[in-house]
Formats: C-alpha cells, structure tokens, sequence
C-alpha cells in the first residue's frame, strides 16, 4: 500500500482483497486489514455465535472468517456489505488515522495511530510512501500485496 503527499484519501485508491482471483488473499495488505478488523471488534461466525476478530487470527491469509468480520464491518460502516475490501472500504478505515508526527509531505515520514472501536495500532507511511505497521509478534511488516511475510 502506497500514498505519497496527501494526508487524506491516500487508502481510497487501494487494490482489492478478497477471496478469489483476481483479488489479493494471501499478503501483508490482509494482514493489516486483519490488524483492522481486530481493532473495530469486528465479529465473525463461530461455533460459539458471533464473536470478535482475534488478533491471533491475523496470519494474512483471507478465509471465510475474515470475510464475515468484513461484512460485520462494512454493514457497521453503512457501506455495500460484500465483503470485498476495495477503494471504498480501505478509504472509509483510513478516517480512523490520527496524526501522531511527522510531515505529510513527500518523501517525508508520517507517523499515524489508527484507532478502532476496540484496540489502536501504530501506522507508519515511510518516506517511499509505504505503509508499515507491527504484525503480532511486534515486528515492522509492509502492507503490499505480493507478498507475505506477517504470518
């Protein structure tokens, strides 16, 4: 994921994440949109009834579950409940970025905090423009989408 010198609208133009091609299901993009749904509270379906996104179930690989806290999300977020996450989804996530440092201009590092219904995390757009975050075992990850290192 990438974004360059806006501090606004740099996640509406993101790839799409899903289960089938062409969507990307296996990358650090899902690991960070995971890292996301386990900070909304978002709720998937269990044996046990609707139950909260687990941070141990942040492994980048997109399954059923993940799918089910996406709808649970986007119907919470009055969007399109497909369970695909595309420009309109990401671009909605990326209002609950609070500046914490740095610039936004380019070139420049910007440290930001998203901050969910439940948990916050730490969000860094580097000054390629990348996007970091800290996969669960505290690691800086980048949020792309051809590959999968957060596991």
């Amino acid at each position: 994921m990438r974004g360059y010198d806006r501090s606004s609208d740099d996640w509406d133009d993101e790839g799409t994440l899903g289960t089938l091609p062409p969507y990307n299901s296996k990358s650090n993009a899902v690991c960070l949109w995971q890292k996301i749904l386990w900070a909304e509270g978002a709720k998937w379906h269990s044996a046990d009834g609707w139950v909260p996104f687990k941070s141990s179930m942040i492994d980048g690989t997109w399954d059923i579950n993940v799918r089910y806290a996406t709808q649970d999300l986007q119907r919470r977020w009055s969007l399109g409940a497909d369970g695909l996450v595309g420009g309109g989804t990401f671009g909605r996530a990326e209002n609950h970025l609070v500046y914490g440092s740095g610039s936004t201009d380019r070139g420049e590092r910007l440290e930001l905090t998203y901050v969910g219904k439940l948990h916050s995390f730490d969000v860094v757009r580097n000054t390629e423009g990348k996007y970091v975050f800290k996969d669960r075992q505290g690691d800086w990850r980048q949020a792309g989408y051809d590959y999968l290192s957060c596991g």
